[in-house]
C-alpha cells in the first residue's frame, strides 16, 4: 500500500474493529504499510482503546500516524472516541474493507476532523482502492475530495500521501473571542461597539488573507484567562467550549489542563518571571558578636549551657567532697577545660 519511506520517524497506531482483527494478517498489514523493524508500532482494538488507559503520546502526537481499519460501520465508535480530548493523531488513515459501505460519510465525523493530515482508502470491487480526503468550505462543513485510484506499487512520500487540506477555508467567518486589555497585543479603539485593534488583530488579518477566511470579534468581559473546576471551564477559553467560538486570541501561559483540552499554536512570545526580595541592611557594628549565629541558634546554645550546668550540679551534689558543686559545674561548662579540684583536708587539733 505504501512504502516505509513515507512513515519514517513516525510512531504507528494500528486500530482495528472486532471483525477485521480476526480477518487480517496483522504481520502482513504491518509489512504493507511500511512498518520496519525500527518503527514503533502500537496495536489496539476499538474496545481496548475506549476502555483502557493509554499514554497521551499514543493518541496525540505530531509524530503519530494512526491507521483505523474497519469493516463494520465505525460511527458509534467514533462518537464515543470524540469524548476523549487527548485524541488527535497528526496523520490519520482510514481503511474501509466493506465495498458497499458509504465510507466517505466517516470523513465528516468531528473526531476525524481533528487530524491535520487525513486520508481515506476504500476497497472496492476488483480490488480497486479509492483515495479520498476532505477540505473545509464556507461554514462548519467539509467537502470530500476524490484523489483517484490508489497505486499500491507507487512509492509515496508523506507530502503526497497526505495532500494539503487546510490551506483554504473557503471564505469562512471565524468567530474569535478576545480580551481587549492586553496592549499592545489587543486594545479598545471603540469601547461601546467592542472594536479592538493590536498585534493579534494584524496577525489574524494576515493569516485570513493567506487561508481565505474572515473573522468577527467577540469581546469577553470577564478578566479571567481560563481555568477548569469540577469539570467545567471558566474564563476566556470557556467560550470555545460553550459559546461556539473558533479561536481565543489572548496571551496566556501554557499549563497541562489547557494543553490537554485545547489546541494551542506554536508559542511566538516568551516571558520570564523573577522574584525580587529587598536585601536587609547590615547589622550595627556592636552586634558583631551575634553575626555568626541566628537568634534561634543563640537561644539553643543558652538552653544547652544551662541544661548541662544543671545536670553537672545534680551529679556532683552526690559527691560529699565538693563544697560548691554548682559553681564547679559552671566552670567546667564555660571554660571547657579540666579544673583540678583540691580536697580540703581536715587539720589536726
Amino acid at each position: 500500500m505504501m512504502a516505509s519511506e513515507s512513515l519514517r520517524g513516525h510512531t504507528i497506531l494500528l486500530l482495528t474493529d472486532d471483525y477485521t482483527h480476526l480477518l487480517l494478517d496483522l504481520d502482513r498489514v504491518l509489512l504493507v504499510i511500511g512498518a520496519g523493524s525500527q518503527t514503533p508500532v502500537i496495536l489496539a482494538s476499538q474496545t481496548s482503546l475506549l476502555h483502557t488507559s493509554h499514554p497521551v503520546h499514543h493518541t496525540k502526537s505530531t509524530s503519530l500516524a494512526t491507521f483505523i481499519i474497519f469493516y463494520n460501520d465505525p460511527t458509534s465508535f467514533l462518537h464515543l472516541l470524540d469524548a476523549n480530548t487527548n485524541w488527535k493523531p497528526n496523520y490519520l488513515v482510514l481503511l474501509c474493507l466493506q465495498p458497499a459501505f458509504n465510507a466517505t460519510s466517516v470523513l465528516n465525523q468531528p473526531v476525524v476532523l481533528r487530524s491535520p493530515h487525513l486520508l481515506l482508502l476504500h476497497v472496492k470491487l476488483q480490488q480497486r482502492l479509492l483515495a479520498y480526503t476532505n477540505r473545509p468550505t464556507r461554514g462548519h462543513t467539509f467537502t470530500e475530495v476524490f484523489l483517484g485510484n490508489w497505486n499500491p506499487d507507487k512509492i509515496y512520500k508523506s507530502q503526497s500521501l497526505f495532500p494539503p487540506r487546510l490551506n483554504d477555508f473557503g471564505g469562512y467567518t471565524m468567530k474569535v473571542t478576545m480580551q481587549c486589555l492586553e496592549e499592545p497585543y489587543l486594545y479598545f479603539i471603540d469601547v461601546e461597539n467592542g472594536i479592538c485593534r493590536g498585534a493579534y488583530d494584524d496577525m489574524l488579518l494576515i493569516i485570513g488573507k493567506k487561508l481565505n477566511f474572515i473573522y468577527t470579534q467577540n469581546v469577553h468581559e470577564e478578566l479571567v484567562w481560563g481555568y477548569k473546576k469540577n469539570g467545567t471551564w471558566y474564563g476566556l477559553i470557556k467560550d470555545l467550549v460553550y459559546k461556539d467560538r473558533d479561536i481565543a486570541a489572548s496571551t496566556m501561559s501554557l499549563n497541562m489542563e489547557r494543553q490537554r483540552d485545547f489546541d494551542i499554536i506554536a508559542p511566538f512570545l516568551g516571558n520570564s518571571f523573577s522574584l525580587l526580595l529587598l536585601r536587609p541592611p547590615p547589622l550595627p557594628l556592636w552586634q558583631n558578636i551575634l553575626y555568626p549565629y541566628s537568634t534561634l541558634m543563640w537561644i539553643m546554645l543558652l538552653i544547652a549551657t544551662l541544661t548541662s550546668a544543671a545536670v553537672f550540679a545534680i551529679l556532683l551534689h552526690y559527691n560529699e567532697g565538693f563544697k560548691d558543686p554548682f559553681g564547679i559545674a559552671l566552670q567546667v561548662n564555660l571554660r571547657r577545660e579540666h579544673i583540678p579540684i583540691q580536697h580540703e583536708v581536715p587539720s589536726a587539733i
